[in-house]
């Protein structure tokens, strides 16, 4: 079992294409490596969100497949000829399940790290991780597909490092990260994705990941440390359209993950109702009351809507931060990012006085919008290419030139 950096080291221009997939959206960045120091973004494609009435697994597979065809005609002109090196396929929730695994072995004689000991101590871990997931929904184990396994600390003696193997140490440690998707829909992805565009390769990465190894790599070299510091802690929250994931990184790695059922959707339909008009035109409304550009008549029944899906979406996150800050009290930076940062409701909730007491400072949290613009400086390009908001921050980070361990 290797060790796998994300780009190998090559003076040829490459082609890559980002698709960032969430549940109700697609988007996508191509972009390519070659002899610049700085990968250079050729065109970035966001597609309409869509607001389905009952979302579902079948639904949205459907959703997601016309969805990769439309990508592709958004890119045919700029394809011809040229061959993709790698398709890197983001999966927001609810499309995966992740746990942080940690192999602590400690000796009285100094052992060596040799390949057979990493193969069987990730063995028994990902076992223990699939045993997890069946547990949690219920799916035989043949149903799965693990899409990540990624090294992210490995202590020798205390000590950090980034490769352990064949070195001796009385002590190891190693802070894994593993997610697994539903096999069925991971074939039928692979499948699209090889009719279309006919990649070398195709990587999968869920967005804590993706978030965590920027804040490792990326953000600490170009922006230094006072930001978002991985060891004293970050919160990253990802309101996306149905789902919202909280994910607490602390000491170098991502201690836990937690989601609830309620996004940014959940008030759009009831808007639509209320209104008796489509979910399109929902969105519609939504963004200009955002914009305080809604008629006088609909403004009142809009924020009404929108203040009584806020409460219940902020209800839900209370009894998310209760239950993580009864282990630790929270760091408290928060980078926000997703479909539903669009609307500074959310965004603006963490500030609820009662917030406070989950806080280690015992202080409000500190929320930083993440978009585009903050991963500019790593991108050579045309600015046209750097487009929307909090809602693509993660399509850039998956584009970013980062190398990580993975275990493949």
């Amino acid at each position: 079992m290797a060790i796998m950096p994300l780009f190998t080291g090559s003076h040829k221009e490459t082609f890559h294409l980002g698709i960032a997939i969430g549940t109700g959206s697609v988007n996508a960045i191509l972009y390519s490596i070659g002899k610049e120091a700085k990968p250079r973004i050729q065109k970035t494609v966001m597609r309409p969100h869509s607001v389905m009435p009952q979302p579902d697994f079948k639904v949205l597979e459907q959703f997601v497949k016309h969805e990769l065809g439309e990508v592709k005609k958004s890119f045919a002109d700029m394809l011809k000829g040229v061959r993709i090196e790698g398709v890197h396929v983001l999966l927001s929730s609810p499309w995966y399940f992740s746990q942080t695994r940690i192999v602590h072995i400690r000796r009285d004689e100094p052992f060596m790290a040799e390949p057979a000991f990493l193969k069987e101590s990730i063995h028994e871990e990902k076992d223990r991780f699939i045993q997890d997931a069946r547990k949690q929904f219920s799916f035989p184990a043949e149903e799965y597909a693990i899409i990540e396994m990624s090294f992210m600390k490995i202590l020798m003696n205390g000590y950090e490092l980034n490769d352990f193997l064949g070195k001796k140490a009385h002590e190891v440690s190693l802070d894994m990260y593993m997610s697994l998707s539903l096999k069925q829909f991971i074939d039928h992805l692979t499948h699209v994705l090889e009719t279309h565009f006919s990649p070398a390769d195709i990587l999968w990465y869920t967005s804590p990941f993706i978030f965590f190894r920027t804040l490792k790599q990326f953000w600490k070299e170009n922006h230094g440390a006072s930001e978002f510091d991985i060891d004293s802690g970050v919160l990253a929250v990802e309101v996306g359209g149905e789902i919202t994931d909280v994910t607490i990184i602390r000491k170098g790695i991502i201690e836990e993950t937690f989601s609830f059922g309620k996004g940014l959707h959940f008030i759009i339909r009831r808007l639509a109702s209320s209104l008796h008009v489509a979910p399109k035109d929902a969105i519609a409304f939504f963004d200009a009351w955002t914009q305080d550009k809604v008629a006088t008549d609909k403004k009142q029944k809009i924020a009404s809507v929108v203040k009584a899906g806020l409460q219940e979406w902020q209800t839900l996150l209370a009894r998310v931060l209760a239950d993580a800050s009864s282990r630790a009290l929270l760091p408290r930076r928060i980078a926000f990012l997703g479909e539903g940062a669009r609307y500074d409701g959310f965004a603006k909730a963490f500030s609820s006085p009662p917030f406070m007491e989950y806080v280690l400072q015992n202080k409000p949290f500190e929320v930083t919008l993440l978009t585009p613009a903050f991963f500019r400086s790593a991108f050579n390009g045309p600015a046209s290419s750097f487009i929307g908001g909090e809602e693509t921050a993660l399509l850039y980070m998956l584009a970013l030139p980062v190398e990580f361990n993975r275990l493949d």
